[in-house]
């Protein structure tokens, strides 16, 4: 059985000031705020590929329906 390596002990941290709590709240909703807005710019472009997807789509079957119309 191989010897646990040594991990020197963690510092105790100090308890946070309600100043330092506060910033860190703001920064933490700040950065959710920015992964929202990320999300919805993702959302959108899917949105707008979707449809170029349905658009593609139905030209496909347009030209296919008029090659089975042309080859009768």
């Amino acid at each position: 059985m191989p010897d646990e390596p040594d991990v020197p002990d963690a510092e105790p941290l100090l308890p946070l000031s309600k100043e330092d709590q506060l910033a860190g709240l703001l920064s933490a909703v700040d950065q959710l705020c920015a992964v929202h807005d990320d999300l919805y710019d993702m959302k959108s472009v899917l949105e707008e590929q979707a449809q170029v997807l349905d658009d593609l789509q139905n030209r496909v079957l347009d030209v296919m329906f008029a090659l089975e119309r042309n080859s009768k």
